[in-house]
């Protein structure tokens, strides 16, 4: 067993202060996983390494806009000089953008959800993948959704075609990158409970004249398993996707969503 394979995993979070990234980094760090948690809100950040240490897990806060390079040049420079190696890549920076009609929505608002959603996540993954190629290993799943990425998602067209772009960034660099040895795929959450999700629920709400009680409802209508998951059932299988038993899945989408797309 080499020196290398002796040291602990080294993960990389974007936008891991809170929500589906913050459970992502606990689950990792859980696993025992060293985790990088990279976002812009710093107090968010300290809490999640906060919590991860109360735990007994290791993690360290890294301030970084993704849909700046000059940021994500410094991160994984970071990254790499204070821990020699980065194993995992979860790419989970994400805005939500407005909840509004086609023909309402500002040039500078979609610019700013494809610069964040988009943007981040291709540089991100070119940096990661460069120095996993180099070692011959790793791992990267994005975190995509099925509103965008497998549905349409009338009112919110910025955040569905970046969520689209982000599974398309997956099948191409899994393509290009498997060879190599780095195993690229993606998670896909319907809605998932939390305050995310309440937000997206009263904006929809306001469009349709309704109530955000009215639009819960008519999702988890549509759910088999009778309502949505949580941000720990989603990162329980990013964190299963960064283990050899994922190996022979290739640039694949797995669903979180309670079955709602089978509706």
């Amino acid at each position: 067993m080499t020196a290398d394979a002796d040291r602990p995993r080294v993960a990389l979070v974007t936008g891991g202060g809170r929500g589906i990234g913050r459970a992502v980094a606990q689950t990792l760090a859980a696993d025992g996983v060293h985790v990088a948690i990279a976002g812009r809100g710093r107090e968010a950040l300290d809490d999640a390494v906060a919590r991860i240490r109360s735990a007994g897990g290791t993690a360290t806060a890294h301030g970084c806009d993704v849909a700046h390079e000059g940021d994500v040049q410094q991160l994984f420079a970071d990254v790499l000089a204070t821990h020699g190696r980065l194993d995992i890549l979860v790419n989970n920076a994400a805005i939500e953008g407005p909840t509004t009609p086609l023909e309402t929505i500002a040039t500078s608002d979609w610019d700013h959800v494809i610069a964040v959603n988009v943007r981040g996540a291709f540089l991100a993954t070119r940096h990661a993948a460069a120095h996993m190629t180099a070692r011959g290993s790793g791992h990267i799943v994005f975190l995509s959704a099925l509103g965008g990425g497998l549905r349409a998602y009338p009112l919110r067209l910025p955040y569905a075609v970046s969520k689209a772009a982000v599974l398309a960034l997956m099948r191409t660099t899994a393509t290009e990158l498997r060879p190599r040895g780095v195993h690229v795929n993606a998670v896909t959450p319907g809605p998932v409970e939390g305050e995310r999700l309440d937000r997206v629920f009263a904006r929809r709400a306001k469009q349709l004249d309704t109530t955000p009680a009215v639009v819960a409802q008519q999702l988890a209508d549509r759910a088999p398993a009778g309502g949505f998951p949580d941000e720990a059932a989603v990162a329980r299988l990013v964190a299963l996707l960064c283990t050899p038993a994922f190996d022979y899945v290739v640039g694949q989408s797995l669903n979180v969503t309670g079955g709602i797309e089978l509706a």
